[in-house]
């Protein structure tokens, strides 16, 4: 039986007789899920709203995850996030960031906790793309984050990159994006797991 070229994974040629096709199918889908390095969870695409929820999308299946944002402001905003149990999203202030930003020559860096986390240390924007790399939400043990930002209002574009921290040690199923003021957003998130 021949392989695939990139993940090595046995699959029957035209010719072959293939007895148990149901679990022939099984083990394959097994097999590319073992191999597949990120795992969709959920894409969510969404208009003019004040929150995207992931829910119960956190498992023992990943210890780690990645959001993929990409979403036009109604204003020149920030987009803020919390984890969730359920359908609660934790609000103490427990979140801590420490990031760095840039837009043209000017640099600006600090450290905050608050109610929420967020990535942009200089200059709101429109527009804005970021990526998230959450450490171990799920187990009973501090969340880490790793996220890096793009936001812009026209041609004016600016970089933020944070590394941060969820002091509590407890165990989130999900988490909620935001908009950090007041007004709403557009775009689409897409949340996937990392296989381990």
């Amino acid at each position: 039986m021949p392989t695939t070229t990139k993940m090595g994974i046995v699959y029957p040629s035209s010719t072959d007789l293939v007895k148990d096709g149901a679990t022939a199918m099984g083990t394959i889908s097994t097999t590319v899920d073992a191999k597949s390095g990120l795992v969709l969870l959920e894409t969510q695409t969404f208009s003019a709203v004040s929150a995207v929820n992931f829910t119960s999308k956190f498992s023992s299946n990943f210890d780690n995850y990645i959001a993929e944002i990409n979403c036009t402001f109604s204003a020149s905003l920030d987009i803020y996030a919390r984890l969730r149990s359920g359908s609660t999203d934790a609000s103490g202030s427990d979140y801590v960031t420490q990031g760095v930003g840039s837009n043209s020559t000017s640099v600006s860096a600090g450290r905050t906790t608050t109610t929420y986390w967020f990535c942009n240390f200089i200059a709101t924007g429109t527009e804005f793309s970021q990526t998230w790399k959450l450490f171990n939400p799920f187990k009973a043990s501090v969340t880490n984050v790793i996220s890096n930002s793009y936001s812009s209002t026209g041609a004016t574009v600016a970089q933020n990159a944070c590394v941060q921290r969820h002091n509590l040690t407890t165990s989130y199923d999900g988490i909620t994006f935001y908009p950090g003021g007041a007004g709403t957003m557009t775009g689409v998130i897409s949340l996937y797991g990392i296989n381990k």
